[in-house]
Parts: structure tokens; sequence; C-alpha cells
């Protein structure tokens, strides 16, 4: 989850004003972690983004090959400490990218998890969140806490956010 107007702040100045999109650094990171933990469990990995509309869509399609040929977009010595997959680890473990559109069952699926996860990031104590936490629904739930940092949930630039406990 990413924090806009940490993300923001952060990168202004760095990249002038003109940043990634926030979509390709929320769709690299959750799909590393993805992949990660599909490897972990010797499994392939199908990535079924919500249809959106062309421009986005093909922008998804992008990020997607990009992560296998080039592997993470990141500046190598700044995520070092999330142990980034090369290229060819991703192009190993992706079976398919496929667009599934809003009525997808599994598409409301993900947006019900999707809402408390990101509250999660500014409100720890929120009812769904705690409630999904509870219930061993999140990844947290099934990780070490050592794991945490290259696996699960990473709330990126919340430096300057007040999280309510």
């Amino acid at each position: 989850m990413i924090d806009r107007l940490g993300y923001n702040e952060r990168y202004a100045e760095q990249y002038n004003a003109n940043p990634w999109m926030l979509c390709k650094t929320a769709f690299c990171v959750v799909v590393e972690r993805a992949v990660k933990l599909s490897v972990k469990d010797h499994r392939r990995l199908r990535v079924h983004p919500e249809k959106c509309n062309r421009k986005e869509d093909n922008a998804l399609k992008r990020y997607y090959a990009d992560l296998k040929q080039r592997g993470m977009p990141f500046d190598a010595k700044n995520s070092e400490r999330y142990a980034p997959l090369s290229n060819e680890e991703f192009s190993h473990a992706f079976y398919e990218l496929k667009f599934k559109e809003k009525s997808s069952p599994l598409a409301q699926l993900a947006d019900l998890y999707l809402w408390p996860i990101c509250m999660g990031g500014y409100h720890r104590a929120n009812r769904t969140y705690q409630r999904l936490m509870e219930d061993g629904k999140l990844i947290e739930c099934h990780i070490s806490g050592d794991e945490h940092a290259i696996l699960g949930t990473k709330y990126s630039c919340f430096e300057n956010v007040e999280v309510k406990n």
C-alpha cells in the first residue's frame, strides 16, 4: 500500500515533480511479493488484475513484461533489504497475465480485502482489518516475523502518517 501524499513528498523533488505512476510501484511490489510466496511454495503465479481501460490495462501489461525482461525497476542498492528478484526468477514463476472483469467473483473478493488492508496502514484497530487478522486471512498470519519485510504487506511512504492503533 502506498500513501499518496507521502509518495509525492518523497519523490517530487528527486524526480522533478514527475515521479512514476503509483500503479507501477504498487504493481511491481505486490507482484514481486506474490512471486516470492509462489516460489517458496514451488508454484507458478497467475496475475489477474481487474480490467480498467485500454490505457491502464496496457500499462499493467508493460509492467508485467518489464518484470520478466528486466526484473524490479527500483534502484538495486536502495531495495537490497527487500531481496529483489531477478528477471529470470520472474520469467520462471510467471504463468499468465489475464484481466478480470469487475463482475468477476475473484475481482469482487479482492475488492473486499483491499480496503481493509489499505486501512491497516492508517488505522490498525480498524474493525475489518482486525477481523481479517484474527481469522488468519492476511499474509502476515502465515509467514514468520523475519519474512514480513520481503513477503508481507508493504506500507510504502508512510513515514509521516500517524497510524492509529
